[in-house]
């Protein structure tokens, strides 16, 4: 397919240090840890979902019991105090610091009301090992932030509430996924296609984006389907990769795919 611009435009780009997600390397990847291996909801489970509910397009993997199909709010909101676990199903156990007073002893954090409480008052994580395991939390924190505020839809241009190869092609002519800066110059060559059900990838001028299909809501308030995504972006045959939980929105049967946070 001819036509996209960088997939990462550079991993030092304007705000991508406050943005993105140290995922770590290769082998740490969600697709190739096997975190991807996704259960889908049928068509008519997203269609016909309780109302309230938000219908997950994958099995959300990022806690330590892991949830498929519709939830409810209440099954959301018990989530935030469920332990966020790595690729390999472990439990993350982190600890952060206190932002002025190194007297003070570090504070644990396991699950994702934990990493909301210190967080939101300056704790941080002060050595490599420790960010390398907040990358899980932001992560799992994120898509969970999403899903607590997604709300009803009242018509979508998804085709069953889940990404068509059209629109991812559509999603790799758009540039960059929002939290990096789009490559100047020339467009340039890309492939995107499903690699298994409700992943897919992007690969452009050396570099490869995997998307995670996580549920479809309407997340920005206007009512039209959206569909929650966790990315995970990295230079082929590089050392580490890169993240970021958004949405897709497509605002008409024809309109392109963007991604937002």
């Amino acid at each position: 397919m001819a036509g996209a611009r960088s997939i990462i435009g550079g991993l030092t780009a304007t705000g991508l240090a406050t943005a993105a997600i140290v995922i770590g390397t290769p082998g740490d990847l969600p697709l190739e840890s096997g975190l991807m291996e996704t259960a889908r909801p049928t068509a008519s489970l997203i269609a016909d979902a309780p109302d309230g509910d938000v219908c997950l397009s994958s099995e959300l993997s990022f806690f330590a019991a892991a949830a498929s199909g519709c939830l409810s709010k209440e099954r959301i909101d018990s989530m935030r105090a469920t332990p966020v676990i790595d690729n390999r199903g472990a439990a993350v156990a982190m600890e952060l610091l206190h932002p002025s007073d190194p007297s003070k002893p570090a504070r644990s954090v396991r699950t994702c009301a934990d990493y909301a409480r210190w967080s939101a008052n300056g704790w941080y994580a002060a050595t490599s090992r420790e960010m390398r395991r907040e990358a899980f939390f932001s992560r799992a924190c994120g898509a969970l932030s999403y899903l607590e505020r997604a709300g009803s839809v009242f018509q979508t241009h998804f085709d069953g509430g889940r990404l068509s190869s059209v629109d991812v092609a559509s999603l790799a002519e758009g540039a960059s996924f929002g939290f990096m800066e789009a490559a100047a110059g020339p467009m340039n060559a890309a492939d995107a296609r499903q690699i298994r059900a409700g992943v897919w990838r992007i690969k452009a001028e050396g570099q490869s984006a995997y998307l995670q299909e996580l549920a479809h809501a309407d997340f920005n308030a206007d009512g039209v389907g959206d569909i929650l995504v966790f990315v995970a972006v990295r230079p082929d045959g590089g050392t580490a990769s890169v993240g970021d939980v958004g949405f897709l929105t497509k605002e008409t049967p024809n309109a392109p795919v963007r991604f937002r946070r």
